[in-house]
């Protein structure tokens, strides 16, 4: 039988900004997992909302951060919030938000947001939380996630050292890379490239681009299993 626990999410000055509760689930390398079924209501100041998909949330006393996955079955999505301090007790779990967030979207995207609302912090607080979404977004490179909606691009060196852009392949150019961020989206055959090449992108030769959302998200999603 699991516990019904609750989470109070608090911002600084101490206010309480968002609470819900769910069932505590056995603890995995020392962190809290807390599940939330469909139906689960999410109480804040402005009114709050109820879970329209089950999720979970990953806590932990020496973590700098919350964890919160949701979102439809196989389009899971992360919601990071950098914190001050998590308490992790028997029938509450709190937290201290400092205002900046990391998301990680179904496809791998990472982006963040309220980072603005920092300048009310006091200055080592702001270096402190800027470097802990630092250290959350280095664990997803934009790399890993395929991005088939960029226009295809290629850059070949020329014999004066330059570098050139190409949307189309052609059969005498050399030394092709797929820069870092774009992703073929068009045949290449023309150029005797398969359609789905594994391009290493140059310093992080130990990673490839292609690989799935699930293994992208392996630091994370571990703790769910």
């Amino acid at each position: 039988m699991h516990r019904i626990v609750r989470i109070d999410k608090l911002i600084p000055g101490g206010s309480l900004w968002q609470r819900r509760s769910g069932y505590r689930l056995a603890d995995q390398d020392g962190l809290a997992r807390v599940y939330q079924p469909v139906g689960t209501p999410w109480w804040n100041p402005l009114g709050g909302w109820t879970q329209e998909h089950a999720g979970i949330g990953i806590f932990g006393d020496t973590l700098p951060f919350a964890v919160s996955c949701h979102g439809p079955e196989e389009r899971k999505r992360f919601y990071i919030d950098v914190v001050r301090w998590s308490r992790v007790g028997p029938a509450v779990i709190s937290y201290l938000d400092l205002y900046l967030d990391v998301l990680i979207d179904p496809d791998g995207a990472v982006s963040e947001k309220d980072e603005h609302q920092l300048s009310g912090l006091a200055s080592a607080e702001q270096i402190g939380a800027r470097a802990t979404r630092d250290q959350i977004r280095a664990r997803f490179p934009q790399h890993y996630a395929p991005d088939f909606a960029h226009v295809m691009r290629f850059v070949c060196r020329r014999a004066d050292g330059r570098a050139e852009r190409h949307d189309r392949m052609g059969a005498g150019l050399r030394g092709i890379d797929v820069t870092d961020g774009l992703r073929a989206f068009r045949p290449v055959a023309a150029g005797g490239i398969r359609t789905d090449p594994v391009v290493s992108v140059p310093g992080d030769a130990a990673h490839a681009p292609g690989l799935d959302h699930d293994h992208d998200l392996a630091t994370v999603s571990a703790l769910l299993a």
